[in-house]
């Protein structure tokens, strides 16, 4: 049985295979890849979050770090916040006579 091909073909095989030597810098490429896609992929939600608080007052680096420290949460919490200042009539009416003051104030001004 020791001298069927198949032992000779292994017997008789290079001692350090040519894939040893290229596997490395592939697999620390495709490692480095992929862990730049997963931090861009992650990134998604915290941007998201921040730019939604930033864009109705509230801080966007606040809002950023939480996004990535509780990510879905974070969220959630943000858009119960800004649901609940929509669906408030008193918060609707205030917003509302922000923007004729401040229109009256800008027809003023030119005037």
């Amino acid at each position: 049985m020791k001298e069927s091909g198949l032992w000779l073909g292994l017997r008789n095989a290079p001692k350090k295979p040519i894939l040893d030597e290229v596997a490395p810098p592939l697999m620390q490429f495709y490692l480095l890849l992929s862990g730049f896609g997963f931090l861009v992929a992650f990134s998604v939600l915290p941007l998201l979050t921040g730019y939604c608080a930033a864009s109705y007052g509230r801080s966007f680096w606040v809002w950023f770090m939480l996004g990535w420290v509780l990510p879905i949460l974070s969220f959630l919490v943000l858009f119960t916040l800004i649901a609940r200042r929509y669906l408030d009539q008193g918060e609707r009416l205030l917003e509302e006579a922000k923007e004729i003051l401040a229109a009256a104030e800008a027809a003023e001004v030119r005037h």
